[in-house]
């Protein structure tokens, strides 16, 4: 997330976990959900979300909030689960 975010020279920031990597017992993957805050456009922001997308890693957007700032420049709190198998 952070290399992808970094393409678009976005910064993540206030990283914080709300889940712990976990694989629940009978199941063949685990989850861990995480949130960053980040700053950019919002053409900025399709094209970072676009890029994950499209990336190898699976995850699901959980959570999406924004403050508005400076001409189109915004700061966006998000929140992801991401996927792993054992």
């Amino acid at each position: 997330v952070d290399n992808i975010a970094a393409r678009y020279g976005m910064q993540l920031k206030n990283v914080h976990f709300k889940t712990e990597g976990t694989i629940p017992e009978g199941k063949d993957y685990g989850t861990v959900t995480f949130g960053f805050s980040v700053q950019g456009s919002y053409s900025t922001l399709k094209t970072f979300l676009a890029d994950l997308e499209r990336s190898l890693r699976l995850v699901d957007l959980t959570s999406l909030s924004f403050n508005s700032g400076e001409k189109d420049l915004y700061e966006y709190t998000i929140e992801l689960t991401t996927y792993w198998s054992k």
